[in-house]
């Protein structure tokens, strides 16, 4: 996962054009999630704290969330409706970097946060990779809008995370044990 970025990078160092750079902020968005969701891993126990390689990436992450905002705010004020997606990932980018910076500073997390920070991440991460195929290979489907193409598999995905997320709660709830999926 770490080849989309580098590479989108990279090609944006050769072409400045909005679409290499809306392309470069996508690709910093879509490796946040599976990095961060890897990197929670090694948080599990609440003496593990953030590392410097954690901040730096929530940083950055947050940068392209208000690249990503000041993209978006800019399109609609031209006109382009693409702006939409560019409004909705940069309000995603900055929800997260926000929520991940207060849960870095947390001292009371609850000991399960890591589970829930995994699958909501890697959750991010698979939305992002059929986001790409989608809009990579149905971005001109006859009377669908192409904001429809790169959001719809946000709003299916996030509410697939969300009804898993709320299942593993309720089975998480104290006084209960999880029990065996049938």
């Amino acid at each position: 996962m770490a080849v989309v970025p580098v590479t989108a990078l990279e090609l944006l160092a050769f072409e400045q054009s909005l679409l290499r750079i809306f392309l470069g902020f996508v690709a910093v968005f879509s490796f946040y999630f599976a990095f961060s969701g890897y990197r929670v891993l090694s948080r599990k126990r609440t003496i593990d704290t953030p590392g410097t390689v954690d901040w730096v990436a929530t940083g950055l992450f947050g940068a392209s969330g208000v690249g990503l905002l000041a993209m978006g705010a800019w399109f609609l004020t031209s006109g382009n409706q693409f702006g939409l997606v560019m409004l909705v990932f940069g309000g995603i980018a900055l929800t997260t970097t926000v929520g991940d910076v207060r849960q870095f500073r947390a001292t009371d997390l609850d000991p399960r946060t890591w589970f829930f920070e995994h699958l909501n991440r890697m959750g991010g991460a698979y939305i992002a990779t059929v986001t790409a195929v989608v809009a990579t290979n149905a971005r001109e489907l006859p009377g669908v809008p192409l904001p429809v193409i790169w959001l719809l598999p946000a709003v299916i995905g996030g509410a697939a995370i969300w009804y898993v997320s709320r299942q593993y709660k309720a089975k998480f709830e104290p006084g209960t044990s999880p029990q065996p999926a049938d």
